[in-house]
């Protein structure tokens, strides 16, 4: 399964979604970047979405 977490801040919940064996392909949120990239590798942090592509 895969995952997006909207209103990720320091990625607390992307986390626990990557322990809990998810897929967190992104963190979404006006802040936090660095953090949230150093606590949730390989997710990457988005400030600004423009299109969405859902692959299956």
């Amino acid at each position: 399964m895969r995952a997006i977490d909207f209103f990720c801040g320091g990625g607390g919940m992307t986390n626990g979604l990557i322990q809990a064996g998810i897929d967190v392909i992104a963190g979404v949120d006006s802040e936090a970047k660095e953090t949230y990239e150093i606590n949730n590798s390989p997710a990457k942090f988005v400030n600004v979405i423009t299109e969405v592509y859902i692959y299956g």
